[in-house]
């Protein structure tokens, strides 16, 4: 049984290799572009991670002064406290608990609005990307363009075949004249 799995293999392995030395002969043209040196220089991530900080200040902002006002609450509370009735201590330490679990409810909410805002940007970010390359990949008259991350996907490239540059020259002026 072992036999025929190691034949096998050695067929399949065989048959490969012939295809893609068939597939070379036919002067495909293969390039591939740094994905990360693409996504980390291209304007319009950029703009979208400047965007993104933007509005992540303001919500901060908007949670710091619900904090204060929930603290500066509290301190009222405890200098207040003395002098209350058992049923005004009951009834504004219900209402301080309650103004805290919305504030802990707000917190949770922008965050998880942030989060969703940043995964849309970093989508359409990426479909414009692939976009690009195609109309490029077609422009160029390439049979193939690989993607080249820190993952490994393209273990090796010959540095005339990087093509990172020119993509991202491109990406970034029509992001320009898009603007």
């Amino acid at each position: 049984m072992n036999k025929i799995i190691i034949a096998v293999n050695i067929v399949l392995a065989v048959a490969v290799g012939y295809l893609f030395l068939n597939s070379n002969k036919a002067n495909k043209e293969v390039v591939y572009v740094n994905t990360h040196k693409l996504l980390t220089n291209y304007k319009g991530m950029l703009a979208a991670q400047k965007d993104i900080e933007e509005k992540s200040k303001a919500w901060q902002a908007n949670i710091d002064t619900l904090t204060n006002d929930v603290q500066n609450e509290m301190k009222k509370y405890e200098k207040e406290r003395p002098h209350l009735s058992a049923k005004e201590l009951k009834l504004t330490e219900e209402l301080l608990r309650h103004k805290q679990q919305q504030l802990m409810q707000y917190q949770q909410a922008i965050k998880q609005k942030a989060q969703e805002e940043d995964m849309k940007l970093k989508e359409k970010i990426v479909a414009d990307v692939n976009v690009f390359i195609k109309d490029y990949g077609e422009k160029h008259s390439y049979d193939y363009i690989l993607g080249s991350t820190n993952m490994g996907n393209v273990l090796y490239g010959k540095e005339a075949l990087d093509v990172t540059d020119d993509v991202l020259k491109g990406m970034n002026a029509a992001y320009k004249d898009g603007k």
